[in-house]
């Protein structure tokens, strides 16, 4: 046999491995995730891969026998190059996926899913019910925080952030379909910290509810006119809080979402001494100026305050209350609402009410008492209540730590029964209803870009 043909039917054989592993993979896993808000992704997924796959085998088809043996090393070496992207880019959502599969992450996922079904759907059926936009997929790896990775320039998945055709990964992973949110390892053992999902599934809702004009959001503008009443004749403060306009965003619309719970978690993360409380890294504000607007939307929407660490007194920013106003003011882009409009914001879910006389307990605080008695909560399954449970969560989680005082063993005890009543709540408490789009999008235009845009004939994928 030539050589042009050995190598032929190594390059033919690479794309006939890749073909039958990613069939079998797609075939298996939709039977092995338990909800199916990401079938209709799944699909556009294995609709790339399927097209990407038949162009490759065309491209690869016009080399025969008779071609010159340059050329055909040539453009057998480009195939392969493309099928490693091809597969890089399937497994880099497959690898996520399938740790929905039986193994040590499955119910963390199942109940992160639940939690951010049940922010990111509340806003959507509000603000924008005819989209077919998937909710972000959370998945686990190595991290101090939570991060959302949004379809936009620049934010890709880590493992392609040493790639050299950045260009080619910017444009096919914001075109393939899946958002993510990472999730850090340790909340296997420690869910009530599932309260900050509602923070970084605001992040994904903005991008798609709220599109830039002029350069500027919508949430951008009227916080920059906002702070216009502090301002200066050169606009410090309003184009300061603009560029913290997106960070903002995301916290304000975590309040009415899960409450006081949001503001809780961002500052035990958050907390430090004065120089760490006024250091602020890029788009984000100081810690100290953060909190302070978080608390000034609890006052606004009329809650409790958040309890805090101590040894640092806050300081009241003016300011911050100003800007925190923010939080009922009516955005066109969101159908005249506000953000806590959007968010469905009931008072009652957090704090115990009276009518009549009577006193009516908040399903948080309800859930708040079983789950630091120990009695498992009874779940209710509407599209509100996972939020709700990891807010419990959190609560029962603080009552835990004034209960323990420091005891480790009552503390460890504690928090390993809370862990598990709270994973058991969360995941059972998703509305039943069938929550994949029978509209994927068409990707045949996508997978021929894939051979067509990106130049890799003389690189391989670092």
């Amino acid at each position: 046999m030539s050589l042009t043909l050995q190598r032929l039917d190594a390059s033919s054989a690479r794309l006939d491995s890749l073909d039958n592993e990613s069939k079998e993979w797609f075939e298996l896993i939709p039977h092995a995730l338990r909800i199916r808000q990401y079938h209709s992704r799944l699909k556009e997924l294995q609709e790339f891969v399927k097209h990407a796959l038949a162009n490759l085998r065309n491209k690869l088809g016009t080399v025969t026998g008779a071609t010159p043996v340059a050329e055909a090393f040539r453009d057998c070496r480009v195939s392969d190059l493309r099928a490693t992207w091809l597969r890089r880019i399937w497994r880099s959502y497959a690898d996520r996926f399938d740790q929905r599969r039986e193994g040590r992450w499955k119910k963390l996922l199942e109940a992160a899913d639940e939690v951010i079904w049940s922010c990111y759907q509340t806003v959507r059926l509000k603000c924008d019910p005819d989209s077919l936009s998937a909710p972000p997929l959370a998945y686990v790896d190595d991290a101090y925080s939570p991060a959302a990775t949004l379809r936009r320039p620049q934010q890709i998945p880590p493992e392609f952030d040493n790639a050299d055709d950045r260009n080619f990964v910017d444009e096919m992973l914001r075109s393939i379909p899946v958002p993510l949110i990472v999730l850090p390892a340790e909340w296997n053992a420690r869910p009530w910290w599932m309260v900050l999902l509602a923070h970084e599934t605001a992040h994904h809702l903005q991008q798609i509810l709220l599109p830039v004009a002029n350069q500027l959001d919508p949430f951008e503008r009227l916080v920059g006119d906002a702070a216009k009443s502090f301002d200066t004749d050169k606009n410090v403060y309003s184009g300061l809080w603009k560029s913290w306009s997106c960070e903002l965003f995301a916290d304000a619309l975590s309040v009415p979402l899960v409450g006081s719970a949001a503001v809780e978690a961002i500052a035990m993360l958050s907390w430090s001494d004065a120089a760490g409380m006024g250091y602020h890294p890029d788009t984000y504000p100081p810690a100290s100026t953060r909190l302070e607007f978080l608390n000034r939307t609890l006052l606004h929407l009329k809650l409790p305050p958040a309890e805090l660490p101590g040894g640092i007194t806050p300081i009241y920013i003016p300011i911050a209350h100003q800007v925190a106003a923010t939080v009922h003011e009516p955005i066109a882009e969101l159908r005249n609402q506000s953000l806590s409009e959007a968010a469905g914001f009931d008072p009652g879910a957090f704090a115990s009410t009276v009518r009549n006389n009577v006193t009516i307990p908040a399903r948080t605080v309800t859930w708040t008492k079983e789950l630091v008695g120990n009695v498992q909560p009874t779940p209710q399954r509407m599209l509100d209540m996972p939020r709700y449970a990891v807010a419990a969560s959190w609560r029962a989680w603080r009552v835990l730590s004034k209960q323990a005082g420091s005891d480790l063993d009552l503390w460890h005890k504690g928090q390993d029964q809370l862990a598990t009543a709270s994973l058991e709540l969360i995941a059972n408490c998703g509305e039943p209803s069938d929550r994949s789009s029978d509209n994927p999008r068409p990707m045949t235009d996508l997978a021929t870009r894939f051979l067509e845009q990106f130049s890799i004939a003389d690189r391989f994928p670092g």
